[in-house]
């Protein structure tokens, strides 16, 4: 009983510790990402969003994020891929539906639904 004991706590330890670093790899990301979008380096910008989506965090500001980047790079149906992924996350979000909108006006075969 002991010995499951200590495994079973040293199993939490390793797995806090492991969740701990990749937050800061996160964040790092993150935050090197909305450097790089500053100083108009948006591809750049896009690929730290897009190691945090591959890491396998997911967030609407994110998603926002890579949707803003694709945008400045006239990359307009990933954009608009991206807000819409944003706006499943986030609903309510004003600004992700306005930069959708304005991403929908470069579309030229719009289909309606």
């Amino acid at each position: 009983m002991n010995y499951m004991l200590k495994t079973v706590m040293m199993v939490v330890l390793i797995s806090m510790t492991f969740v701990s670093k990749a937050n800061e790899v996160v964040d790092s990301l993150l935050k090197k990402g909305n450097e790089y979008y500053m100083q108009h380096q948006y591809a750049m910008a896009e690929r730290c969003y897009a190691r945090i989506l591959q890491l396998g965090y997911e967030s609407g500001d994110v998603y926002f994020n890579l949707g803003n980047s694709y945008y400045k790079q006239s990359m307009y149906a990933k954009a608009i891929l991206n807000y819409e992924r944003a706006l499943q996350l986030n609903p309510g979000q004003k600004d992700i539906k306005d930069n959708l909108a304005l991403a929908n006006m470069h579309i030229i075969d719009r289909i309606e639904v």
